[in-house]
């Protein structure tokens, strides 16, 4: 016959077992929600990848943002387009970085540059700032349709703070 006793301290142990891992998942998501509502600090923060095809060339985009707090709280938006087709012609892809504030304001737009030779990608940095502040980068890319360029937004970067 059991006893009475080991079952209670079963049971005990397994309470505390139960409030100690509800209290470690609130902890948790407590801290995926600071993390996710906060910017990053200084540093480098990445867009997603895009891709799309055009004149069958398949290409690919994406962003970043990069800031410094040790250089005057120094904000760089960069934009790269590459090709996974290979090389492409001179001129064929470009790109435009554009620098956005922290809550998705546009507030400066570098001038597009062009691959100026044969090449699987360029990646074109500018849109730079001294000024302590929350910033992200959106740019845009372009591919040679034959007669014209496209033009392709890429993904916004997240939050970065100089």
């Amino acid at each position: 016959m059991r006893s009475s006793g080991p079952v209670k301290q079963s049971w005990r142990y397994r309470w505390r077992a139960i409030t100690l891992s509800g209290t470690m998942a609130s902890a948790f998501l407590l801290g995926m929600l600071i993390g996710v509502v906060s910017p990053a600090s200084a540093g480098t923060a990445y867009s997603s990848t895009g891709y799309y095809s055009q004149n069958g060339i398949n290409y690919y985009n994406w962003n970043q943002i990069y800031t410094n707090h040790s250089s005057n709280h120094r904000a760089s938006a960069s934009t790269k387009v590459g090709s996974n087709s290979g090389q492409v012609d001179t001129g064929w892809m470009g790109a435009q970085p554009r620098r956005f504030n922290g809550s998705g304001g546009l507030l400066k737009t570098c001038d597009w540059a062009y691959n100026w030779q044969p090449s699987m990608g360029i990646f074109v940095s500018g849109c730079s700032t001294n000024s302590h502040s929350v910033y992200a980068s959106k740019g845009r890319t372009r591919a040679w349709h034959g007669t014209g360029y496209y033009t392709y937004a890429s993904f916004l970067s997240p939050n970065q703070n100089s």
